[in-house]
């Protein structure tokens, strides 16, 4: 017999394929449970990237960090929306204020890199469009390290759409 043979058994003068043995059939379940497990780790995987937030890079949490200093409690400050353009950070946010009225601020972070230790800093800072004294940077650039290793909040929030006003007045509203 060939090897094309051994496949193909005669059954009533026809032609039939020949059940697989039993190391095969094992062989072959194996493969399909292998499979099956790439394709559900694979999901599970992507799900769960799904659901994880944005984040943004460290210069964020620094500027976001300089932002919760200056604002009374800011267990209550919350990021309405940033804008990134490369060396600096403009960030939204609303906080309540001293007496529980809620106001929005933005901040305007621009880093610089200190060509004497090599580490980034902030170069200057604005807040609603006053700008912050070169000392508060100062002492603020020393504890930057302190901030780095505290690991600061990173989230940032999904982007709202432009043509969503409804989801804009319930921003302002909570």
């Amino acid at each position: 017999m060939t090897s094309a043979e051994e496949t193909f058994v005669m059954v009533g003068g026809k032609k039939q394929k020949k059940p697989p043995s039993k190391a095969q059939r094992i062989k072959r379940r194996r493969q399909q449970k292998k499979i099956a497990a790439g394709v559900i780790l694979v999901m599970a995987f992507l799900i769960w990237f799904g659901f994880q937030p944005l984040k943004g890079d460290m210069d964020y949490g620094v500027c976001r960090t300089f932002a919760e200093l200056r604002v009374a409690n800011p267990s209550t400050m919350r990021i309405l929306s940033y804008e990134n353009y490369g060396e600096a950070w403009k960030i939204f946010y609303t906080f309540i204020g001293e007496y529980g009225e809620q106001r929005s601020n933005y901040i305007d972070c621009v880093f610089t890199v200190n060509p004497a230790t090599g580490q980034r800093e902030l170069r200057e800072v604005k807040i609603n469009r006053v700008k912050v004294g070169k000392e508060e940077l100062k002492r603020f650039n020393l504890s930057i390290p302190a901030v780095i290793k505290g690991k600061p909040n990173l989230v940032i929030p999904p982007p709202l759409e432009k043509s969503d006003l409804m989801g804009l007045r319930t921003i302002y509203e909570e």
